[in-house]
């Protein structure tokens, strides 16, 4: 997209998430920052691609186990008995078929 252009045209999905995570040229970078000096719904649309960038990042560090709760779910995992375990088995198609019928339950049991 040339400089002229790109002063009339509004930006593209493709090339607004290229500029948001930094993967173009400086020159094409340097086009876009200029085009969006004089175009307000652009610039929204870009603040707005930021701030869901930095909020998704963000999200995966906030519900981080502990080690102390992973510790306690892996001991609980092991301590099963065989019984219990032959239970999860025994309530597969009973799973399955809530899958497929679209509903989740919880927890997942006969």
């Amino acid at each position: 997209m040339n400089q002229q252009t790109q002063l009339r045209e509004h930006l593209s999905p493709e090339t607004l998430n290229a500029f948001v995570d930094y993967e173009l040229a400086l020159t094409e970078q340097q086009g876009i920052e200029q085009h969006l000096s004089g175009c307000h719904a652009c610039t929204l649309r870009v603040l707005s691609a930021t701030q869901l960038k930095r909020a998704t990042a963000s999200v995966g560090h906030r519900f981080v186990p502990t080690a102390e709760a992973f510790v306690r779910l892996t001991t609980q995992l092991h301590s099963q008995t065989p019984q219990q375990e032959e239970k999860k088995v025994a309530c597969y198609p009973c799973r399955l078929r809530a899958l497929k019928s679209g509903r989740l339950l919880l927890p997942l049991s006969c």
